[in-house]
């Protein structure tokens, strides 16, 4: 304002704007489905101690460790010995102390065995269960009808197994379609389906409503110094200590007596002043 000559920021006085344009996006609804992708994931038996227990293993083509779940480790009975990992992804680095340890690969109904020399336990995989059945979408496609894929009930994906076990890759037999169709590839161990699903199996994406405001930067200024005092409203009535003393006094001294209610000041002490009503009258 120029009638303020004060030391403080200009923000302090905005001028309103009387004709502002404020600019609001909308996008009331859109959807679309997309078909997944088949992933490298293949059966195998992982043995220990307490026996051997089956499960899905995802071919990580790419990745340079072998992973395998805790919880795996503790149903077979493995314990590995102390270790330091930095796993990087797309997302980051983090450096983890897993278990380091010597394991078995054992291809189920072939026989193979695979031998991982160090491998790394973790808390989990973060890697989805498989949705369709790899057989339901072998008989969708006539190059894939006679594939003879295992299927195991436990769908979790519980091990990775890195690109340090080459064997684990050897192509020894493939089975093509036209594009953009699924493919077979046949491992040293067991048959492995890969590519997109163009059958039995979508995921719809779908955004109902999203708005955009243009406030200008006063609104967010506003909202900045807002949020130090969020939800400070008392639930009752706000009282200082020296309210809630006085009331306290008013309520335990307060007496009835010929007629009328006697109540004390508050902070008068209890000393018995002398009877001035003779002085009072002269």
């Amino acid at each position: 304002m120029e009638s303020c000559a004060g030391p403080h920021h200009h923000l302090l006085h905005v001028t309103p704007e009387t004709n502002k344009t404020i600019s609001v996006g909308l996008c009331n609804s859109t959807s679309e489905v997309e078909s997944g992708t088949r992933l490298g994931v293949v059966p195998v038996r992982v043995n220990g101690p307490q026996g051997g227990v089956i499960t899905y293993a995802l071919l990580g083509g790419g990745s340079e460790v072998n992973l395998l779940a805790k919880d795996l480790l503790d149903d077979v009975g493995l314990t590995g010995a102390p270790a330091i990992l930095n796993l990087s992804t797309v997302s980051g680095t983090a450096t983890v102390g897993p278990g380091g340890l010597r394991i078995e690969f054992e291809s189920v109904g072939a026989g193979e065995t695979v031998v991982a020399e160090q491998a790394f336990s973790t808390s989990s995989l973060p890697v989805s269960q498989p949705v369709t059945s790899p057989t339901k979408i072998a008989s969708q496609y006539g190059h894939l009808k006679y594939t003879n894929l295992v299927e195991l009930s436990d769908k979790r994906v519980r091990t990775l197994r890195g690109e340090d076990v080459p064997e684990a890759y050897w192509p020894m037999e493939k089975r093509l379609g036209k594009q953009k169709e699924p493919y077979a590839v046949k491992t040293p161990s067991v048959c492995v389906l890969l590519g997109p699903l163009s059958v039995g199996h979508g995921v719809w994406r779908q955004v109902h409503h999203v708005s955009l405001k243009d406030d200008g930067i006063t609104a967010h200024l506003r909202a900045l110094h807002e949020a130090d005092f969020h939800n400070l409203e008392a639930p009752g009535i706000c009282q200082s200590v020296e309210d809630k003393e006085a009331l306290q006094i008013v309520e335990e001294s307060s007496v009835f007596g010929s007629g009328n209610y006697e109540i004390p000041l508050p902070w008068r002490t209890a000393e018995r002043l002398p009877d001035n009503h003779p002085l009072a009258r002269c």
